[in-house]
């Protein structure tokens, strides 16, 4: 019976069938049940009752939707007649359903719900630069490039080919609304960029378009679903409009367009001219009500370079026929950043060519900065899998290479990759402070840790709660020396996959790591490792002749490395890759690259490219023991007879390849690979 009423409320809300199929469709329901006709009416009673509301939302909805005056009036009336109410109920109904589009709902939390709610982790369409969900709002003037910079970010999310401002982007569907243009002139543009007809299921194009057809723009990002909705232009959309665009109303408009949208997910860039004012720079030069630009989390404008001219040194020009650009992305919630652009005629691309206001020694230090942070915390995190302190990742800088990077200086970069995703951070649970961590060191984002699991390793320790240490270890130790540094503390040096790092072998508190040594409150047979990028080239860390032997032969708890010189990770150069090369991801996974793509280098793997920017933050890198020893283990556990012969091959050969070096960590297990021929 249940089954049957459930059928009858679906017949009856389908928008589809008329009324006379509906009646018969629910007749032969009837009689399929043999029900008594006075309990089916009851039954049916109760089924309009509840049906007549989300018809009559329905056909409010299908009201909305009408362009035509006549047509709208006319189908109110039908409206009044069909559920017997006054023409200004139904017009405040409609009133109502367009309110909902742009009013929010109360919402209140407490504290504890929201820190457990948000992820810290932002999920980017463009990453560092648009998140998913949000808006961003592109200024230029006229004839400067706003489409075509719209348009190459419509390809690279709607084909996943290219990178966008050096970045690779979400794949996705994209909804292009341009408006200020002709057909033909759109048509031209999507061609030139590289659109072809099969890339229909992945981009649709709305060529006309007014803000009081909201309700159409709806329906069709609900049919669609795109990840990304595209507006040329504001101020084509928005054409008759009482309300001026110099009106704090007037973004009332963007509220609209930007909550629909975000309803879906979708990020939305929203194309908008700048003033006339040359000298009003930022944020300001939106044309406009301040508002328009308050309105969004994003702003990008869009400049062309200026020179000064040659009658006049004091004035500056515009050469129109220069092709290089200048875009500063403003955004709300991070680091603003800047890209000098040169336009590619080739494909109506623009390619990065550098930041924008910054000089190559200080782009330089930045790239050192960060490599130098992500390094250290590479090899501190297994070790304090919860984070680590900025003040302890700053200590670390410090042992390493003194005064070569200030507090406030690391903090700047750490937030530029907290921004750009690179790292996470978290509030710590009993203290005012944050931890930082790398993604993939099984972080999770949205809980903080509970107050309840206990993270003391010493009553001793100076806050009473410092990061758990790694499991107790005694490795083997040569018992003739031992290495003692400005009589601190014992240490000694240990070769890892990013080069050497420093270890202690006395329990060291986040808190405790200053002035170039480590203080300690005990001795502990847990050790904790304080791991810095130790070499003796490029003028870091401590130099060998600090290092002194001692004679007296005495237990300790770290091994001597028989290598007496100190390498740094090999850097990369994207220049240098040749077809073939082979890279590993940070999740071990290789990479044969096999052309080279527009500034990129196309993998063996599926839809994946490989760029510059790739190489700088460090998702790629040359193979590594740990590399090999876990394809190794993979290859084993599966049996892959192919992979066994391509490790062997590429990697095997004499005892200093890297195959034989990661057998040695674990011969009974590894050694196994050789037996490949035996597999079945």
């Amino acid at each position: 019976m249940r089954e049957a009423l459930k059928a009858v409320k679906a017949i009856l809300l389908d928008y589809n069938i008329d009324d006379i199929s509906k009646e018969i469709k629910i007749d032969k329901i009837r009689e399929n049940l043999s029900i008594d006709g006075k309990l089916w009416d009851k039954l049916r009673s109760k089924v309009n009752k509840e049906v007549r509301g989300d018809l009559l939302e329905l056909e409010l909805k299908s009201i909305n939707l009408i362009d035509d005056p006549i047509k709208k009036t006319q189908a109110i009336h039908d409206l009044t007649e069909k559920y017997r109410m006054s023409i200004n109920s139904i017009q405040s109904m409609l009133n109502e359903l367009k309110a909902r589009n742009t009013t929010q709902q109360f919402e209140s939390m407490e504290l504890g719900d929201l820190f457990d709610e948000v992820c810290d982790a932002i999920d980017y369409l463009v990453p560092g630069l648009l998140p998913k969900g949000e808006s961003a709002l592109l200024v230029a003037s006229p004839k400067v490039g706003k489409s075509l910079l719209a348009v190459d970010l419509a390809f690279a999310v709607a084909t996943g080919e290219d990178y966008f401002l050096g970045e690779k982007t979400k794949v996705g569907r994209v909804l292009y609304v341009s408006v200020d243009e002709s057909k033909q002139s759109v048509k031209s543009k999507l061609i030139k960029r590289g659109f072809r007809k099969y890339d229909s299921s992945n981009i649709k194009v709305v060529t006309k378009f007014n803000i009081v057809q909201l309700e159409k723009l709806k329906a069709e990002i609900e049919d669609f679903r795109p990840c990304l909705v595209i507006i040329d232009s504001l101020k084509s959309i928005t054409q008759g409009s009482e309300i001026s665009e110099n009106s704090a109303e007037f973004s009332d408009n963007l509220y609209k367009i930007s909550g629909l949208c975000n309803d879906f997910n979708a990020s939305c860039l929203l194309i908008h001219h700048s003033n006339k004012n040359s000298e009003i720079t930022g944020v300001d030069s939106v044309r406009g009500s301040s508002a328009i630009s308050g309105a969004m989390g994003n702003t990008w404008i869009l400049n062309r370079v200026p020179k000064p001219d040659e009658h006049n040194k004091k004035k500056m020009v515009f050469d129109p026929t220069d092709t290089r650009r200048q875009l500063y992305c403003y955004s709300r919630d991070s680091d603003g950043k800047s890209f000098n652009l040169e336009f590619n005629p080739e494909n109506n691309s623009w390619d990065v060519a550098g930041e924008a206001g910054v000089s190559d020694e200080e782009q330089e230090a930045r790239k050192t900065n960060k490599e130098r942070i992500l390094s250290i915390m590479k090899m501190n995190l297994p070790h304090h899998p919860e984070g680590l302190k900025g003040k302890f990742i700053h200590d670390c800088l410090e042992l390493e290479q003194p005064g070569a990077i200030t507090k406030s200086s690391m903090y700047v970069e750490l937030n530029r990759l907290v921004s750009a995703k690179i790292v996470g951070s978290k509030p710590i649970e009993d203290s005012r402070g944050s931890l930082y961590f790398l993604y993939g060191y099984g972080q999770n984002t949205t809980t903080q840790p509970s107050s309840d699991q206990d993270t003391t390793h010493s009553d001793n320790s100076e806050n009473g709660k410092i990061p758990p240490p790694p499991p107790p270890s005694v490795p083997t130790c040569n018992q003739n020396s031992e290495n003692i540094i400005n009589k601190e503390f014992e240490l000694g040096y240990k070769e890892n996959n990013f080069g050497y790092k420093l270890v202690t072998s006395e329990i060291c508190n986040q808190d405790d790591v200053t002035n170039g040594k480590a203080h300690y409150q005990g001795v502990s047979t847990d050790k904790t490792e304080l791991v810095t990028n130790l070499v003796t080239q490029g003028g870091g860390g401590f130099p060998l002749e600090n290092v002194t032997k001692n004679l007296d032969p005495k237990p300790c708890t770290t091994t001597q490395s028989n290598t007496t010189t100190l390498v740094e990770p090999e850097p990369l150069d994207i220049n240098q890759f040749k077809e073939g090369d082979i890279l590993f991801d940070n999740l071990g996974q290789p990479h044969k690259l096999i052309k080279p793509v527009r500034g990129m280098w196309q993998s063996h793997r599926k839809d994946c490219y490989i760029s510059r920017n790739d190489i700088q933050q460090g998702k790629y890198h040359r193979a590594t023991i740990e590399d090999i020893t876990k394809l190794i283990q993979k290859t084993i556990k599966g049996k892959n007879k192919a992979q066994a012969q391509w490790l062997c091959n590429v990697y095997g050969g004499d005892a200093d390849s890297l195959m034989a070096k990661a057998i040695d960590t674990n011969p009974e297990e590894l050694a196994l690979i050789f037996d490949f021929d035996d597999w079945a």
